[in-house]
Formats: C-alpha cells, sequence, structure tokens
C-alpha cells in the first residue's frame, strides 16, 4: 500500500531533484535580483533627489546644477538605505506589518529635526516680546563689506547683507544678523549663534 508523501519530505521549492547545482542556481539568481532591485531603487532615489535638489538650488544661491548633484548622490544613498534596511528587516522574521511600519517610519525620519550638536544646556529661546525689542538697523553701503572689502554675510543663512536689507546686532557680542534669521534663532535658542553668548 502506498502512503502519500508527508508534507515535511516535500522537496523545497527551489531545489532540484538530487543536485545541489539548481539550489545554487536559485541562489545566485536571488543575489542578482536583489542587486537589480537594489539599482532601481538608487536610480529612482537619484532621479527624484537630482529634481527636488535642482529647485530647492534654484530657490538658494547654490544653483541647480550643484543642487541636482547634491540631491541625486542623497537620493540615491536613501533609497539604497532604505532597500537594504527592508530586505533585512523581511528576512528577519517579523511581520510584514512592522516592515510597512519601519519604511514609514524610515521615510518620514530625514524631515524630523535633529537636536542641536552644539546646544550649551542654558536656557531655551527668549521670549517673542524680547526678540522684538532687540534694535534693528539697515545695512549701509559701507557696512556691507568689511576691512578688506569682502562681502559681510548673515551666519544663520549664509547669505551676503546688501544695502538696505534689515539686520539686527546683538548686544554684548556686537554680531549682525537678518532680522528674519536671527528672530527665528534666538525664539529656540536665547544665544549668539556665533559664539554662544546668551542674550
Amino acid at each position: 500500500m502506498d502512503l502519500p508523501p508527508s508534507p515535511s519530505s516535500a522537496p523545497e521549492p527551489c531545489q532540484w531533484a538530487g543536485a545541489g547545482l539548481g539550489s545554487a542556481a536559485c541562489g545566485l539568481a536571488g543575489r542578482v535580483l536583489c542587486v537589480v532591485a537594489t539599482c532601481v531603487f538608487a536610480a529612482v532615489g537619484s532621479l527624484v533627489g537630482a529634481v527636488t535638489g535642482s529647485m530647492i538650488g534654484l530657490a538658494t544661491e547654490s544653483g541647480v546644477l550643484r543642487g541636482a548633484g547634491i540631491g541625486a548622490i542623497s537620493g540615491a544613498v536613501f533609497s539604497i538605505e532604505v532597500a537594504e534596511a527592508s530586505r533585512d528587516l523581511w528576512h528577519s522574521g517579523d511581520s510584514g506589518v512592522w516592515t510597512v511600519l519601519y519604511m514609514i517610519s524610515a521615510i518620514s525620519s530625514p524631515f524630523e529635526e535633529t537636536s542641536d550638536l552644539f546646544e550649551t544646556g542654558g536656557g531655551r529661546g527668549l521670549p517673542a516680546e524680547a526678540v522684538r525689542r532687540l534694535p534693528a538697523m539697515a545695512i549701509a553701503a559701507d557696512g556691507a563689506v568689511d576691512a578688506a572689502g569682502e562681502a559681510l554675510c548673515c551666519s544663520v543663512c549664509l547669505q551676503d547683507f546688501r544695502v538696505g536689507e534689515a539686520a539686527r546686532r546683538l548686544p554684548g557680542c556686537r554680531h549682525v544678523f537678518h532680522v528674519p534669521c536671527i528672530d527665528c534663532w534666538l525664539l529656540r535658542h536665547g544665544s549668539c549663534p556665533l559664539c554662544r553668548r546668551d542674550i
């Protein structure tokens, strides 16, 4: 009497009858597929990063080409990291729900604000009323350049001062910044961005 084969004796999906070569070929095919998928992720991430970077570069003084280059590199690296982390998580035995949740957290994590490496541990930002009371001035023709004739720039946004722009000179350290830049900074930090002296 013939007995039906038990489920535990069924061959593995990628193994041919008695041939170890088939298992090796299946493993190689899996690796090639993984490489192709990673390259596709990198290409898509690079394209999205280049488009985003060029738009940001157009809006700032860094330029479209530089923005596109930086965006392409960042997008490719981020896409490869997400693809590899997802593959590792998929093979870890965790459920698919956790994989999806991990993907969502990985995608949203670049937009989270990182902690300030230079935080001095002092008080938090200044009250809005105290920031508004700081004296403002207009950049004069002789105030937009230093003694060597080089253009001065705001250390917060790294943009050169232009004649007529509104700026604030901080009391004590006397450093000068654009009004919107330093106001936003002081609401969060309460110290000079250059020398970290409390205001």
